[in-house]
């Protein structure tokens, strides 16, 4: 989803609530949908976090090649993974601490 789509994340949120009901928890970190980096992802066998040290390496690459006169090689469509990247972190530590709070509970006999 956009990061910007705040009308259509409300009403998914919703949605997701009616169908799933108090059978699981609805997290509430958003993580953005960015088409290049999910290729990228994919292409280039790396995890989101992992784009971010690549996107510097590809940049600097593709400036030396330009510098040099050659043509630049394919190189990541991702110009920017941070955003996505601190979405998953996010989350992440969202549902460890879901998972600690469960833990943390008493279970009954």
């Amino acid at each position: 989803m956009g990061s910007r789509s705040r009308r259509l994340e409300r009403s998914v949120r919703d949605t997701i609530a009616q169908v799933v009901g108090a059978a699981a928890p609805i997290f509430d970190t958003p993580i953005r949908h960015l088409e290049s980096a999910a290729v990228d992802a994919r292409r280039h066998g790396r995890l989101v976090h992992e784009l971010e040290d690549a996107v510097s390496e590809d940049r600097s690459a593709r400036l030396a090649a330009l510098r040099a006169g050659e043509k630049p090689g394919e190189g990541l469509f991702v110009s920017n993974a941070t955003s996505l990247a601190n979405d998953y972190q996010d989350f992440t530590r969202e549902l460890l601490k879901r998972i600690a709070e469960l833990e943390s509970k008493e279970i009954p006999a």
